[in-house]
């Protein structure tokens, strides 16, 4: 078993993972942020309690290959988390929103979901990344 967190920069939202297996990662929770407060503190008590051995940060960029417009809170957010002394592994999370919009619509059809709500599309891209950056590794 791998103890990992995800932090998924869209929506500045952030998601923390962990990963059961090697193949399956299960959203433990979010912690809301914006460009003005990032709640250190909750993530300091998800850090401690989960003891992550690694850190990934989903990123994006735009669909010409340009830099995100988030770029610059990605980066200093990053900065301020290689403080914890944790490895970082930063991967891409393009196209990561529309494979769970996939997901979510399948499982709509199925009748396991009712509806189509933007956490569930964010906890499923941020299970995606995830597993992607674990069949990676």
């Amino acid at each position: 078993n791998h103890r990992l967190i995800l932090f998924q920069s869209v929506s500045f939202l952030l998601f923390f993972m962990v990963p059961i297996g090697l193949a399956a990662a299960s959203p433990i929770g979010t912690i809301k942020n914006n460009k003005k407060d990032t709640d250190w503190n909750k993530i300091n008590l998800w850090l401690d309690e989960w003891q992550p051995q690694a850190i990934i940060v989903g990123v994006t960029q735009q669909a010409d290959g340009s830099a995100s417009p988030i770029e610059n809170e990605i980066k200093k957010f990053i900065r301020n988390l290689r403080e914890k002394k944790i490895p970082i592994h930063i991967i891409d999370e393009e196209n990561s929103s529309i494979e769970a919009k996939r997901i979510i619509k399948a499982k709509r059809q199925a009748g396991v979901i009712k509806k189509q709500k933007k956490e569930i599309i964010d906890s499923i891209s941020a299970a995606i990344i995830a597993e992607r950056w674990l069949n990676k590794s």
